[in-house]
């Protein structure tokens, strides 16, 4: 991502080992088409889904990720 330009490493003045990651102009004017093609994928992912599905769906998704986030 550093190399597509999409983001920059700042090193911290005080402490060199600390980096914070930060987008880039041209990652920020990508936003739009993340978006749109986040809808589109949204639109294929819950097709034939009823809302309660998509609820439940979700819920479980959730569930495995605390899951795996205490199995760290």
């Amino acid at each position: 991502m550093e190399k597509a330009k999409l983001v920059c490493r700042n090193y911290d003045i005080k402490d060199r080992r600390k980096i914070k990651i930060t987008l880039t102009e041209k990652a920020k004017m990508l936003n739009d088409e993340y978006n749109r093609v986040s809808m589109q994928m949204n639109e294929i992912f819950y097709k034939n889904f009823t809302d309660n599905e998509i609820i439940q769906f979700e819920m479980l998704l959730n569930k495995v990720l605390k899951n795996l986030i205490e199995s760290e």
